[in-house]
């Protein structure tokens, strides 16, 4: 999750731990978090992504959008979508 505001500044230097060992949980518990505490509903997720994140933010009452990545042409990464994508 890719996240450029002061709200992830206050997020990240107030963090004592990490729950990266609850690997199916933790898109679910950050989609919690960021609606209660994100006053903006709405994320960018990249597609293609994992079929559970099209789900998770939704349930949490956050809208999403789809971004593309991956440039096929190229095989690499598609740098123009995704600066012009927000």
């Amino acid at each position: 999750m890719v996240c450029f505001s002061a709200a992830c500044a206050v997020f990240f230097s107030h963090m004592t731990g990490n729950i990266t060992s609850l690997w199916s949980a933790q898109p679910q518990v950050g989609a919690e978090f960021l609606a209660l505490h994100y006053p903006l509903k709405l994320i960018y997720i990249p597609s293609p992504t994992w079929a559970n994140h099209n789900k998770i933010f939704p349930l949490a009452g956050i809208q999403i959008r789809n971004y593309r990545y991956y440039k096929p042409s190229t095989r690499g990464l598609d740098f123009e979508v995704i600066v012009s994508c927000c």
